[in-house]
This record gives structure tokens, sequence and C-alpha cells, in this order.
């Protein structure tokens, strides 16, 4: 199955530059950032809270309506202090002392996707408002941040070790808004599943930014 999903990124890949090579459209370039909200499993709902999530895209309509592109984003999720402070407490078995404080153990995710977006409605001549769903394939690097334990004039950070990189499906919707033939505004929603070891870790990030074309016909 790996296999198989590498060999589709690759054939998009080269589609994709294919395409912009021979100059026969015109590259979209789209940055943006917004929240992402933890989804599953409950351990990470329960704990972890919502948090900044930011991406870059390049992509290449093959058509009006059908455009192919490749993305790079990441997700930074804090943990709930009073559940971490709490988490020590069991482990310590009694009351973290007077003026110690902990903090730290985020939970974060890169992910480099590719993807195919359809247009609702869309025209050899452009609107400047469009609807659009897209459905995102790829891999996750996830991993936690130190956790910091200070007080009493002193501060230690403890690494928490090890990271996954996992296969990533994903699927959502938007629009965008083109302001000019070159600039525009959009807004989107994905719910993205990371396919981790036993349950499926499940974010959703709702981003807005801007869209560039540049160069083509």
């Amino acid at each position: 199955m790996r296999k198989a999903i590498a060999v589709t990124l690759l054939m998009v890949i080269l589609s994709s530059a294919s395409v912009a090579l021979a100059g026969e459209t015109k590259p979209a370039f789209y940055v943006g950032g917004g929240l992402s909200m933890p989804m599953s499993p409950q351990l990470l709902s329960d704990n972890w809270k919502t948090g900044f999530s930011g991406t870059g895209r390049v992509g290449f309509a093959l058509s009006p309506a059908l455009e192919l592109g490749a993305s790079v984003g990441f997700n930074s999720f804090p943990m709930d202090n009073a559940k971490l402070v709490a988490m020590f407490e069991e482990e310590l078995g009694e009351p973290i002392p007077s003026g110690v404080t902990v903090d730290g153990f985020g939970f974060k995710t890169l992910e480099f996707l590719a993807d195919i977006k359809y247009v609702f409605g869309a025209t050899a001549e452009a609107k400047p408002f469009s609807p659009y769903m897209l459905v995102a394939f790829g891999m996750t690097k996830s991993s936690f941040g130190d956790i910091t334990v200070s007080g009493g004039g002193l501060s230690v950070s403890v690494p928490v070790p090890g990271s996954t990189t996992d296969l990533t499906m994903g699927f959502g919707a938007g629009f965008q808004y083109m302001f000019s033939p070159k600039v525009g505004f959009w807004v989107d929603g994905k719910y993205m599943m990371i396919m981790t070891e036993g349950e499926s870790t499940a974010h959703l990030p709702i981003r807005a930014g801007l869209k560039f074309m540049v160069g083509g016909n």
C-alpha cells in the first residue's frame, strides 16, 4: 500500500511539473494560516488544545475545474497545562510542590501533501467567487515538544524522544475570491487523518490566506 501511494504521489508531481514546464497554465501559489482542532483519538482531543496551523501550496490547473497541487503544512497543539500537571502528580503520587511549574509537551505535525482540487461551476472565463472541494494525501511527521519543569531557581527541560512519519489522507472544502486576475483570497477546512499505529490521529485545520498567479499564458 505504501509503495502504491508513493508511486501515485510521484505521478502527480511529474504531471504538475510537465504542465508547468510546457507553459500551458499559470502556476498558482497559496500561503496562509489559521487554527487546527485536535479530533481523535480521545486522548489527544481531551488533553491538547486547538493550536496554530500554517501552509504553503503550489497548484497547476489542468482545466478550469481541476487543479493538481503540492503543499507543506504544519500544526502545533499546546497541551492543556492543568492536564499536564495532573499527569505529573499522578506519577509522583502527591501534589507538585508550591512554586514549581510544569509546561510544554505540545504536539506538532509537519505534513507533505499532494492534492486534487475541484472547482464548482468553473468555466473557461474565470469567475471572482469559486467554491471548491479537495482531496489530499501524503506523509506527516508527528512529534511532541520537551517538558519544562521550573522552580526554586532551577529550570529543567525533559526531552520527549522519538517521532513518527505516517501516511496521511484528508478531504475538505472552501472558496476563493479573486480581487484581480493575479491576486485572490481563500478559506478552507480539511479533515486530516494520520494513519498512526492503532487508532488514527485526526485534526481539523481551518485556514485562510492569499493566492497569487505567476507567469504562464
